[in-house]
């Protein structure tokens, strides 16, 4: 029986070894919301069992990251997720993430580091999600120094990275709150969803870069993958149930689908018609379905008996649907 996936998500804001400029005030608070939304998908059934380790409850060593990582990448047959909000940098050596013990000299837990942890989930998906500055640098073999440690720093297979910034930049705290992470957050809670509800790591990243200027922080996407994976759900917009329906109006993906008067819906009682035409209506609403006529409204096209098409949308999924994918 699965026991569904695993997530670790960390939040430091204290790192009182580093001097008064070092401390932050929204990493905490933020891991505590990307938890509390990838626990549960919208409708509330379970979705990541997220462990949460943030500075306000106990420190957050490099030891204590490192055992929790380890454990993370190692310890399941399932998908697995890392969430990590605080300092980033990148030194002579690569990038690193900075953890709450951290000295000028031994900072914390090295990109390439946790890129080897994550290469070892093998056929599982390993998602890295880092709101940090220079977190762009993870996964870059030009900042790696040595034939092995190159190597070591390439991605393996199913792993992903979703960084705030560029190796270069820093990542901004707006308001209390990471910038990247308040996009990301409105990604899951359905800014990125298709019409199905389904959330992908790919969907997320065309969400907040198209909130992000040419003058913001950039946000980097690395992966190594041969399917996308769900890593939330949202409420669909439209039923698969209703969807499926689809392929029984239109035999073929260019098939025309020709309307009457009857098909607007008038008085009761309800007829076949009205409610495919009120079908129809749901699939206009969510761009699968559109008049032959270029801008024709739906009821017009009924009034005068012509005719409606499917969408590029609609007949993407159209073909989903004959392939026993939806």
């Amino acid at each position: 029986m699965s026991v569904g996936r695993r997530a670790l998500v960390v939040g430091i804001d204290r790192y009182d070894k580093l001097g008064p400029s070092a401390q932050l005030s929204g990493a905490v608070s933020d891991a505590m919301r990307v938890a509390e939304i990838l626990g549960r998908h919208h409708g509330g059934d379970r979705n990541y069992d997220c462990v949460l380790l943030t500075s306000d409850v106990a420190p957050v060593t490099r030891a204590d990251l490192r055992a929790a990582l380890a454990r993370l990448f190692r310890g399941t047959n399932e998908d697995v997720l890392f969430y990590f909000s605080g300092h980033g940098t990148v030194t002579n050596s690569g990038g690193y993430i900075v953890t709450q013990d951290a000295e000028a000299n031994d900072l914390g837990i090295s990109m390439d580091e946790l890129l080897a942890l994550a290469n070892e989930a093998g056929e599982r998906e390993a998602v890295v999600i880092l709101d940090c500055c220079q977190s762009g640098a993870m996964g870059s073999p030009r900042l790696v120094q040595g034939d092995g440690a190159y190597q070591r720093s390439l991605l393996g297979h199913n792993v992903s990275i979703l960084a705030a910034s560029r190796s270069s930049e820093a990542a901004m705290e707006v308001g209390g709150q990471g910038l990247f992470t308040s996009l990301f957050l409105d990604a899951l809670d359905g800014s990125a969803a298709n019409i199905l509800g389904n959330i992908t790591l790919p969907a997320v990243y065309a969400h907040i870069e198209g909130a992000l200027g040419p003058w913001d922080q950039r946000p980097i996407y690395k992966t190594y993958t041969t399917a996308v994976s769900i890593i939330r759900k949202a409420t669909p917009q439209i039923e698969p149930a209703i969807l499926r329906r689809l392929t029984n109006l239109f035999q073929e993906p260019d098939a025309l689908y020709q309307l009457s008067p009857e098909y607007e819906y008038n008085e009761t009682p309800v007829t076949e018609k009205q409610r495919i035409g009120q079908l129809f209506k749901r699939y206009r609403d969510v761009g699968l379905v559109c008049a032959e006529k270029e801008g024709q409204d739906f009821y017009w096209a009924a009034t005068y008996s012509n005719s409606l098409k499917l969408t590029p949308l609609g007949r993407h999924f159209w073909r989903l649907i004959k392939a026993g994918r939806i």
